[in-house]
């Protein structure tokens, strides 16, 4: 799964850090127009949280629900799921696709279970390498790593536990990471405990 992933979103080009999604929805057109709507709309889903997003493969439309969304950051990561779905074909097993809050939850672990669970955390998944590409990621990381001065000193390239210290330079760089790639804190600390850049030990 992690192998055949990632190539997929690294080989994409871009021209900037934050990474251009209807670009992708755009490249994906020439196979098959994607219509992309963002909706004032309010669905609610079992959980009685606002339905996040939609991908209606019958009619290749993918809506994008704003006032679910806290920031325009949370917003980009929805869009790259979906497209994360098209991509993955997963519409050979499914006709329409609701992305709900909890969806978010199993981006925590890799998820070893079978059908629509595990087809969302692989849409998660693709949608953090569609929107942190590993070496522009890694490079960024490397440059704000020195630029606050912050080195391994055996526990890992980011290192974040209960200390001020450390929790204050995971939020420099993160902050910093964030503003330069579009996307929510949590999907930074996702993408970096996924490459083994950060080790976040605070919930130990």
């Amino acid at each position: 799964m992690k192998t055949a992933l990632l190539p997929r979103a690294d080989k994409c080009h871009y021209t900037s850090c934050e990474v251009n999604l209807l670009h992708i929805i755009n490249l994906l057109n020439r196979s098959s127009p994607i219509d992309v709507e963002f909706s004032n709309n309010i669905l609610i889903d079992p959980f009685g949280d606002p339905m996040l997003g939609n991908l209606d493969y019958s009619n290749n439309r993918i809506s994008i629900y704003e006032r679910a969304h806290k920031s325009m950051a949370h917003q980009r990561f929805t869009l790259a799921h979906e497209i994360g779905h098209i991509i993955l074909n997963h519409s050979k097993y499914v006709t329409n696709e609701f992305h709900m809050k909890q969806d978010l939850d199993i981006q925590d672990k890799e998820y070893i279970g079978e059908g629509l669970f595990r087809m969302e955390w692989q849409a998660n998944k693709l949608a953090s390498c569609l929107l942190l590409p590993r070496m522009q990621f890694t490079k960024a990381v490397e440059y704000i790593l020195n630029k606050h001065e912050v080195f391994d000193r055996g526990h890992g390239q980011i290192f974040v536990d209960q200390q001020i210290c450390n929790k204050a330079n995971y939020y420099k760089i993160t902050e910093d990471l964030k503003s330069l790639f579009g996307v929510s804190r949590s999907a930074i600390r996702y993408r970096l405990i996924s490459l083994g850049i950060l080790k976040d030990i605070r919930s130990h």
